[in-house]
């Protein structure tokens, strides 16, 4: 099996961008992308309006991710989210700003943030 890594989800923001695909379901936990592929695809999740479950457990995200992932046009752009997942993941002081920006989705009903490396104040 063929691992992601940050050039996977270049091209998996461009084909999101250009409306090609329309999943509901990303899961993409274990894969290597890193900083980097949240980079490239935090900005296509805009055009994902009928995700209800994103999962990156174990995707190397650090705190840029989760800022990245935070942005007006990302995540908070998914008001259909029902499922988060980014657990085993080193965001560290990003947790803040991403449970900031998941306020308004209303439809989220579970975040895994295990193992994220959180200040206690959100442990």
């Amino acid at each position: 099996m063929t691992q992601l890594d940050a050039l996977h989800c270049v091209l998996l923001a461009g084909l999101l961008s250009a409306h090609s695909l329309q999943p509901v379901v990303l899961r993409m936990g274990g894969q290597p992308i890193g900083d980097e592929g949240a980079v490239a695809l935090a900005p296509a999740l805009v055009h994902t309006s009928g995700l209800v479950e994103l999962s990156l457990p174990r995707a190397g995200l650090r705190a840029l991710a989760a800022r990245v992932l935070a942005e007006e046009g990302s995540l908070p752009s998914l008001s259909k989210l029902t499922i988060l997942e980014l657990s085993g993941n080193e965001l560290g002081a990003g947790v803040a700003p991403l449970l900031l920006a998941l306020r308004p989705l209303a439809q989220l009903r579970t975040l895994k943030l295990a193992g994220c490396g959180m200040a206690p104040e959100f442990a």
